[in-house]
């Protein structure tokens, strides 16, 4: 079995149209299609380029774990400019840690979060 790429991530919020608004109209990711299950559930389907989410909003309240937790840990966008998306966030209000180098996988990175306090990475 091979794996070519990662078809999509899926993610669970607490407020469906908070997260919309973040990714959608602050981060710029296309509505794909909405959905709303018989239990209430809501789901929306997005992308920008090549990375695809699907954003789960549960008719039942959810609670946010204790990080640090198995599993998720945080989600990264490439860019081929840090400094240009960083000044981007900055414009559309949403703060981010300060620009670094990845001792790692080289190049630059740094972190901010989502409305329920999910850490997303930006690297270049």
């Amino acid at each position: 079995m091979m794996f070519q790429t990662i078809h999509h991530v899926a993610l669970n919020v607490t407020d469906y149209d908070r997260s919309r608004e973040f990714y959608v109209n602050l981060l710029g990711f296309e509505v794909l299609g909405e959905y709303v299950f018989p239990s209430g559930t809501r789901r929306l389907d997005c992308r920008q380029g090549d990375t695809r989410l699907e954003i789960f909003c549960s008719a039942v309240p959810l609670q946010k774990p204790a990080a640090p937790v198995v599993g998720y840990r945080h989600l990264c966008f490439f860019t081929d400019n840090i400094h240009n998306a960083v000044a981007e966030l900055h414009a559309r209000g949403i703060e981010t840690e300060q620009i670094r180098p990845d001792p790692m996988a080289g190049g630059l990175m740094t972190f901010f979060y989502d409305p329920d306090g999910l850490q997303l990475e930006l690297h270049e």
